[in-house]
């Protein structure tokens, strides 16, 4: 390319008057040294990147070696920058990215109550119970909160990660148990039996995968509860991933207003209806929920007051 610039500019200084010899020597001295601009060209190549990428790792090198305690800080500080940053993708990536492994997961919501200045809050029992009851808009509707039982029995006691959940918690997100049976409202009375539905990691780890498991009875708190399903290996509880067993809450109904009904600690998901959207479904509950602070208003002071609304 560069030669052929150089044709180009002496046939046009030749075409100016000058002699072929002369013509030449001035299209030089416009052009420069034929290497340095070789040179310069060379610099935005991938050979030239390359190289410098290699300079700079050699040198890095020398660096490390003649100081080993700077070394071995950086060693550290990557180990833990890149432990952390994998750690916290493991745990957003099947909520931000990944698509909820639930069917229908898109018709899945979860619902907050919402503070005066607009910011949300969990919801009490009481919420979910108005709402529950009245709400239209809604397949199914479940509440949640966390619960760390000790195993006791033949083998070594062990305390795991669970949850109290209303009757239809798997109801609303679209799982069954693949052995036994789910809740029933009936498990879910105030003072109800002690039943449990156990995770197919539990089931494995703690019973070797026995099949005959659904009926019989384990220790949980030093309170015999009947196990009633197996939840299926597939299940990824997304709401909460370390979760190994479930028990109905049995909240009461009457709602007291002094009691745990009305402590902002549940969590709620609702599995929205063919064709009712997101918008529909959150004015329905806003139109619910301001009836029902009024007929439980003692129980809504009991806990800070009522919601302006739902989230």
């Amino acid at each position: 390319e560069v030669e052929h610039y150089l044709e180009e500019a002496t046939a046009s200084q030749i075409a100016n008057g000058l002699s072929p010899q002369d013509a030449r020597r001035a299209a030089r001295l416009e052009l420069g040294s034929p290497n340095s601009i070789h040179e310069e060209i060379r610099t935005y190549g991938w050979e030239h990147t390359l190289h410098t990428l290699l300079t700079d790792l050699r040198y890095a090198a020398r660096q490390l070696i003649h100081h080993p305690g700077f070394a071995l800080v950086t060693t550290l500080t990557l180990a833990l920058g890149i432990g952390a940053a994998t750690a916290v993708f493991s745990a957003v990536n099947p909520i931000l990215f990944k698509p909820l492994p639930y069917p229908n997961a898109g018709r899945l919501m979860m619902i907050w109550e919402m503070r005066s200045d607009g910011s949300p809050q969990p919801v009490t029992f009481g919420t979910f119970y108005g709402l529950e009851q009245r709400a239209r808009s809604f397949d199914a509707m479940a509440v949640m909160k966390p619960w760390q039982p000790a195993m006791t029995g033949a083998l070594q006691p062990e305390r795991f990660e669970g949850q109290r959940v209303s009757a239809d918690y798997f109801r609303t997100l679209g799982i069954s148990p693949v052995l036994g049976r789910d809740f029933t409202a009936a498990d879910d009375a105030f003072q109800g039996p002690n039943v449990v539905v156990l995770s197919d990691r539990l089931w494995r780890l703690r019973f070797a995968a026995d099949r005959t498991i659904v009926g019989r009875q384990v220790k949980l708190d030093d309170n015999l509860f009947t196990v009633i399903g197996v939840m299926p290996g597939s299940f990824e509880n997304v709401l909460a991933p370390a979760a190994g067993l479930w028990a109905p809450l049995q909240y009461d109904p009457s709602l007291p207003p002094d009691s745990r009904d009305w402590g902002h600690h549940l969590r709620m998901v609702g599995r929205l209806r063919s064709g009712v959207s997101r918008t529909q479904a959150r004015n329905e509950l806003n139109v619910i929920l301001r009836p029902f602070t009024q007929i439980y208003a003692k129980g809504y002071e009991s806990s800070g007051g009522p919601p302006d609304g739902t989230a």
